[in-house]
Order: structure tokens, then C-alpha cells, then sequence
């Protein structure tokens, strides 16, 4: 019996002491400014990882070459407006792909001056700033 309750004294001193470290530690974060500091820079470089991730993810979808001749030209960009309609009927998660599909039809139509202002109807908000962030970068590129 005496064994037992040295056993639930161990156990509640660990527990005590568990509970008072994480007591301490939430003091610590809330009250240290070069604490909260430097997770924010822990943040910050995490998102930019994460920002290039996508971006890299995006490029795979990016075609190198657009064909030449017209009748090739046409049938790509209705083969990349299916692609990326089909991936932006999955949702958020496929908005990047699909807007690396979406640019590709742009970039293949001879006026995309009239194809961006009908996408800007059609696709959701957040796909579209997707799609003329890789306007910008490409043209960023070209010049």
C-alpha cells in the first residue's frame, strides 16, 4: 500500500510540474518580446517557402511552347480551358493548377484582351489574381 502511494506522489509531482512548466512557458511567449519577434520571423519564412512552393507548382503546369499554326493554336486553348475548368471544379485546392491552365488559353488566344475580361466572370476571385499574377510575371520576364 505505502509503494502505491509513492507512486501517485511521483505522479502527481510530474503532472504538477508538467503543468507548471507549460504555466511558465505561456508567460514567457505572452511577455518576451524577442520571443514573439522572432516567431514572427519564423512565419514570415515559412510562408515565403510555402509561396515559392506554389509558384514552382504552378510553372509545372505552365506550358513552354505555345503552338503556331492556328488551327493547333485553337484547339490547345480549348483543350487547357477544359483542363482548367476541370480543376477548378475541385475546389480551392485546385485553383492554382487551374489557373496555370487558364493562362496557358490566354496566353495561345489572339485576343486576350476579350478572353480576360470573360474569365473575370466566370472564374472565382481568388484564381483570378492567380492568373494575372502570372501575366505580370511573365511580362516582369519578358522586359
Amino acid at each position: 500500500m505505502i509503494s502505491l502511494n509513492k507512486y501517485a506522489l511521483a505522479f502527481g509531482l510530474g503532472i504538477t510540474s508538467l503543468l507548471g512548466l507549460g504555466l511558465w512557458f505561456d508567460h514567457y511567449r505572452r511577455n518576451n518580446k524577442e520571443f514573439r519577434k522572432n516567431l514572427r520571423r519564423i512565419e514570415y519564412r515559412e510562408a515565403k517557402i510555402q509561396e515559392k512552393r506554389a509558384s514552382a507548382e504552378i510553372y509545372k503546369h505552365v506550358a513552354k511552347e505555345i503552338p503556331t499554326d492556328q488551327a493547333e493554336r485553337r484547339e490547345f486553348m480549348l483543350e487547357q480551358v477544359n483542363l482548367g475548368d476541370k480543376f477548378l471544379n475541385e475546389g480551392p485546392s485546385g485553383y492554382s493548377i487551374a489557373a496555370a491552365h487558364f493562362y496557358n488559353a490566354l496566353r495561345s488566344n489572339d485576343q486576350p484582351d476579350q478572353m480576360l475580361s470573360y474569365m473575370q466572370q466566370i472564374v472565382p476571385p481568388e484564381c483570378m489574381q492567380m492568373i494575372i499574377k502570372l501575366v505580370q510575371m511573365d511580362f516582369a520576364r519578358k522586359n
